[in-house]
């Protein structure tokens, strides 16, 4: 769980987001989202875990096995 709201993330892992604004991913009261991409990945960018965040429906799809283009 996060407290005050922030996780650390280990020193270890990268995290990348991409497609949300500057702020992040947004939830919306009315069911939608800002949309966007979250990667998290070891050093050696193994184990890459992506969440796709769908702006029309906030529908959540999480890939365990998903490749960053760069």
């Amino acid at each position: 769980s996060a407290e005050n709201g922030v996780v650390a993330i280990p020193t270890n892992l990268f995290l990348r987001i991409s497609g949300a604004g500057l702020d992040g991913i947004r939830f919306l009261p009315d069911g939608r989202a800002s949309g966007g991409e979250i990667f998290l990945m070891r050093a050696d960018r193994s184990g890459i875990l992506s969440v796709r965040v769908d702006p029309q429906t906030a529908a959540i799809v999480i890939d365990r096995g998903a490749r960053l283009d760069e």
